[in-house]
């Protein structure tokens, strides 16, 4: 007998697609290579690189990881949504290496590395999705309490690493830790966690609401607190240092805006546009984005309008590029 498989339609969220447009902005800000604040910026401008900027990437696996866990839980649609990630990690990367002749070091190790960094630089982000995707399917079973200790715990070995770093400058400031696996272990936790109560965050907005205030005053603290480690583990600190993603907060202010954007119930069509076309903007940038800061700031010469030129340009051409690819190709991986 024929055995049909059946995933919970859920309701569109119309909240994400202004999360997405956001999302995409702040990857591609930050793949402008413009650099983070030192120690003598400010506050403000430390919380708009290592909060709001830094949300983007966790923010991105959370929606991804929590619309796959609210559908129907059956083998195969966890199955069916890991074979996407899979498909989309091969053709890009594998696009990637042919175009930039990026290719692993000949011994295991750097095959290895060279796979989880996703050919060596952005479309880590497919890997990330893959293996956190697998963590995911794995502890969908668990109970809400063990949920929240494999959460706590992976928060700690990213808190011990994160010190550990610091602790010995040397390392610090030779190695790249944006790729690194444990930066992302939260995220299956949280957001099987979002999915158990997902009913209580879509119709119960005070309750919603007092989580958010709460989840985004904590992440406020540790934003604080992370700030203060620095200065206290090395004198001779500089923010440019810290490591993106080994720090609590942008998953804490991730996991806030991401139960916010439950609170938007209307859409607008220029908005679900650029929100359908986040991941062929994520997928074309990286091809085109240097050589397109280049040529505006030739042509600009303040820097402010030849990044938000650039901005705009790569936004809006990677989105139309997105569109046509995909009718072209009538697949998947744009």
């Amino acid at each position: 007998m024929e055995t049909r498989i059946e995933i919970k339609k859920i309701p569109w969220i119309s909240g994400f697609d202004y999360l997405r447009v956001f999302f995409i902005i702040c990857v591609i800000y930050m793949h402008l290579h413009k650099f983070p604040p030192n120690e003598n910026n400010s506050l403000l401008q430390y919380f708009f690189y290592y909060a709001l900027c830094c949300t983007a990437t966790p923010g991105f696996l959370l929606i991804s990881l929590y619309i796959q866990g609210i559908k129907k839980n059956t083998n195969q649609s966890h199955y069916f949504g890991l074979a996407n990630y899979v498909y989309l990690y091969l053709f890009w990367v594998g696009c990637w290496c042919l175009l930039t002749k990026s290719y692993p070091e000949p011994s295991i190790r750097g095959v290895f590395l060279h796979l989880l960094q996703g050919g060596g630089w952005s479309f880590y982000f497919f890997a990330a999705l893959i293996y956190t995707h697998l963590v995911r399917i794995y502890v969908a079973s668990w109970n809400d309490k063990s949920l929240w200790c494999g959460l706590l715990l992976s928060m700690i070995i990213a808190l011990t690493i994160f010190c550990g770093l610091f602790m010995d400058n040397r390392f610090l400031q030779t190695n790249e830790t944006y790729w690194w696996p444990v930066n992302f272990m939260p995220a299956p936790f949280i957001s099987s966690l979002l999915e158990r109560n997902s009913e209580v965050i879509q119709s119960n907005t005070k309750i919603a609401t007092k989580i958010c205030l709460v989840i985004l005053l904590t992440a406020v603290l540790v934003m604080l607190l992370e700030m203060k480690l620095v200065q206290n583990i090395s004198g001779n600190y500089t923010y440019l240092a810290i490591p993106e993603y080994l720090r609590a907060s942008p998953w804490l202010f991730a996991t806030c805006v991401v139960i916010y954007a439950h609170r938007f119930n209307y859409s607008n069509k220029i908005v679900g546009f650029f929100a359908r076309n986040t991941l062929g903007i994520f997928c074309l940038h990286v091809f085109v984005l240097d050589g397109l800061a280049t040529i505006m700031n030739k042509l600009i010469s303040i820097e402010v309008y030849a990044t938000l030129a650039t901005l705009c340009i790569t936004i809006v051409g990677c989105a139309l590029a997105a569109e046509l690819i995909r009718k072209v190709l009538r697949s998947r991986v744009i």
